[in-house]
Formats: C-alpha cells, sequence, structure tokens
C-alpha cells in the first residue's frame, strides 16, 4: 500500500463563507496561499480571482445588495480585534471603513438598499459592545464626494451594557435584530428602532437557553431561530414578535 507524506494532508487548502451577489458573483474565503482571502468567481464554472492579497486572514466577505462592492473584515496577527474594509470589485480599491485598531467590530449587515451597514463595536468600552449605523459612502459630511473613500464615521444608535451583535436589519430598515450573549449556553434576542433607539426583549427566560442565528422573516413580523428552549437539542422556531409566541 502506498505511503503518503504527512506533508500532503497538513497543505489541504478549504474554502467556504460563501455570499451571492446581486449581479451573480459569488464571493467566498480561501486559503489556498495559506491564509484565507475573499476570491470570487463571475458564474458557473468560471475561474475564480482572487481579490484580497493581505498577510492576515480575512474573516468574512458580505456583498452588496446592490454595487460591485463588499465588505470584509480581518484581524491583526490573531488579536481579534476586527476593521471592516470595503472592497470594490471593479477597481480592486480597498478602503478602511472603520480604522480603530484598538477596538472589536462584529459585523451586522448591509441595510437594502446597499448604502447602510451596521456592527456591533466596544469602541467605548472595551468590556461592553455597543451598536453602529454607519454610511457607506459619506453623503452626510459636509463637502463629501458621495465616494466610499469619504466614508462617514459610524453613529452609535445603542449603548449596550453586555456582548452584543448584530444579526441583520429588518426588511423595512427601519429596526435591527440585536444578540445577546450572557454566557455559552445563555442568550437573549432582541429588535431595536434604528430612529428612537427602542431596545425590545423578545426572549425572557429563566436558566440558561440558547438563541441562536436569528433571522427576518420576509414581512418583518417574525424572526427564525435556533433554541433549546424546553428542549435538550437546538430546533428551528418561529418567533413572533406581536405576541411573542
Amino acid at each position: 500500500m502506498h505511503r503518503y507524506d504527512i506533508e500532503r494532508y497538513l497543505n489541504v487548502r478549504t474554502a467556504g463563507g460563501a455570499d451571492l451577489g446581486p449581479d451573480g458573483r459569488l464571493s467566498f474565503l480561501l486559503n489556498t496561499t495559506g491564509t484565507g482571502q475573499v476570491w470570487s468567481i463571475e458564474g458557473p464554472l468560471s475561474w475564480p480571482t482572487q481579490r484580497t492579497f493581505f498577510e492576515e486572514s480575512v474573516s468574512f466577505v458580505d456583498t452588496s445588495p446592490e454595487r460591485a462592492e463588499a465588505v470584509f473584515g480581518m484581524d491583526e496577527g490573531g488579536n481579534e480585534r476586527t476593521q471592516l474594509y470595503l472592497l470594490n470589485y471593479e477597481s480592486g480599491e480597498i478602503v478602511d471603513l472603520t480604522d480603530r485598531p484598538e477596538a472589536k467590530h462584529r459585523w451586522g449587515g448591509w441595510d437594502g438598499e446597499g448604502d447602510r451597514f451596521a456592527f456591533a463595536s466596544n469602541r467605548r468600552d472595551e468590556s461592553v459592545f455597543d451598536v453602529y449605523v454607519q454610511d457607506r459612502a459619506g453623503d452626510s459630511i459636509e463637502g463629501s464626494t458621495g465616494d466610499a473613500s469619504d466614508a462617514a464615521d459610524a453613529e452609535l444608535v445603542y449603548e449596550g451594557d453586555g456582548w452584543l451583535s448584530v444579526a441583520g436589519w429588518s426588511p423595512s430598515d427601519d429596526r435591527l435584530i440585536v444578540h445577546e450573549a450572557h454566557a455559552s449556553f445563555d442568550h437573549d434576542v432582541y429588535t431595536l428602532d434604528i430612529e428612537s433607539g427602542e431596545l425590545t426583549h423578545h426572549t425572557p427566560h429563566e436558566g440558561d437557553v440558547r438563541y441562536g442565528s436569528p433571522e427576518w422573516g420576509p414581512d418583518g413580523d417574525a424572526l427564525y431561530l435556533v433554541t433549546d428552549r424546553d428542549s435538550d437539542t437546538l430546533r428551528l422556531e418561529r418567533l413572533d414578535l406581536a405576541s411573542g409566541e
């Protein structure tokens, strides 16, 4: 029987984190160069194109719903202080959207038009995460060009007191899902009204309960999530926001 060298197995490469853009471009992370970078293909069976060329690994990529661009995340030396960057697929330009190397940033997704995005960050206090909304480009800045390189600073829309993350915009782009991790097996889910800053708690419970992977329903009146509420295993549930059922 033939014996293979261990290097053969240590050099196995992987691809994942795929995201489909509005123009059919499929973006994904591939570590064929030794670190995970952003690659994309224009259509089925087309040849992949490498889009980022860093020594550090990219942690995710999320394509704009309207433009030929994407946001990706990357930290430095594995310090978990992820910064957010905007990649233009046509020009190859990369813009640092956060530029706060001392802070951690948790991506929260694009709005429906691709004009704004949300994230959670511990900029204000390193022990807690707040919720921010930021314009893709600096249209709100006096004298801005509207170009992505003129990106606006983020707006603090909710001050948190725990480990928060953002899980997506409502179909009407007026609310955000906010997820809070009290511990590895104890979570809560909220919705945040962006204009008023009102946070609504949807998962009151006693003891340890996991609520994970929340997503908006198509009409914005419910959330889909996985939970082990009243169970020993995770299952898919639909949470009606009005009744709480």
